[in-house]
């Protein structure tokens, strides 16, 4: 196995805002209007086709999903029925990323709701749920090769062959929950996945998922949410991982 040269980590923040109910009116036109409003930001379009493509992160079963990404595909938006999502490229501990994140979510969210609820009468689009994800996957490189290997980079995770005579690494998955702060619950998932294209090789992916139920809706003031919502992923991953490979591989700290 070629193992990967040594490259900063490569992950991503994820920002989900879930509707208090499900709008019917996002109708093609609507979809239009919005696109048109962030056209130059973000000029590619296309229309999801399954699950896969949006990586769960807006949870309704039925109903169309539209993503529209940057012209280097670094931060994408995609929007339902059943709410709005925001992904950029950005390190954990790279905070002014994570502020531009936000600011540049704030603005295409607000650009979604008013396409919505243009020339309609009612109460307009309330929040019911809101999500910040961090996400990311390590390759095969000289710190991780196999699940055997997970503990070097979050030392409390140990996968213990059940016979030396086995050859090949088991697959796991990693699953925890905390409450690191009153209106943040942090659910934690950590586990390998075999490759698309090459299913005979091995990566390890890692999820940190802060939620919240029914924030506060008046004038954004859930925005602010995903500050503490940050510190306590960044508090958590900290104390989860390696702080050799973090200053070592990562280039991190």
């Amino acid at each position: 196995m070629i193992l990967s040269d040594l490259t900063p980590l490569v992950t991503s923040w994820t920002i989900c805002i879930h509707l208090d109910q499900p709008r019917s009116l996002l109708t093609p036109q609507k979809v239009g209007a919005f696109w048109l409003r962030i056209s130059s930001e973000y000029p590619n379009f296309r229309l999801c086709a399954d699950r896969s493509d949006w990586s769960g992160q807006l949870d309704d079963q039925s109903g169309l999903k539209y993503m529209f990404s940057s012209k280097d595909h670094s931060s994408t938006v995609i929007v339902s029925d059943s709410g709005f999502s925001f992904r950029g490229l950005a390190n954990y501990d790279d905070i002014s990323s994570c502020n531009d994140i936000r600011k540049l979510a704030k603005i295409s969210f607000d650009h979604f709701r008013g396409s919505i609820t243009d020339n309609i009468d009612g109460d307009g689009v309330g929040v019911g749920r809101v999500e910040l994800i961090f996400n990311g996957v390590i390759n095969p490189c000289r710190y991780w090769e196999n699940s055997f290997d997970t503990y070097r980079v979050f030392p409390s995770i140990r996968v213990i062959p059940l016979d030396v005579s086995i050859g090949s690494s088991p697959d796991f998955k990693f699953m925890i929950s905390y409450c690191p702060d009153s209106d943040v619950d942090l659910h934690v998932a950590v586990q390998t996945r075999r490759k698309a294209k090459r299913s005979n090789e091995t990566v390890i992916s890692f999820e940190y998922r802060a939620e919240k139920e029914r924030p506060a809706n008046i004038q954004n003031q859930f925005w602010s949410w995903y500050d503490r919502a940050y510190q306590s992923i960044t508090r958590c991953f900290v104390a989860m991982t390696n702080p050799y490979v973090r200053s070592v591989f990562w280039r991190c700290d």
